[in-house]
């Protein structure tokens, strides 16, 4: 029997840049995120959508692995 009582690990995703000027895509993709605004700080889990999303706004963001 396992117990997860760890903190599972993921991303932390600080956003950079503004959304203004970019595609509505790329802006539905942050909002996805959770991101808000410029300095606004996320933590996402580790999977195959995160990943994704964060590959297709990676120019606006900074990501940092959570230990």
């Amino acid at each position: 029997l396992k117990i997860y009582s760890e903190k599972t690990y993921g991303f932390i995703i600080t956003q950079i840049k503004s959304a203004i000027g970019t595609s509505p895509k790329q802006k539905l993709f942050l909002k996805s995120l959770g991101l808000k605004k410029i300095g606004h700080k996320i933590e996402v889990p580790v999977n195959s959508s995160s990943e994704a999303l964060v590959k297709k706004v990676s120019h606006l963001i900074k990501l940092e692995h959570s230990a």
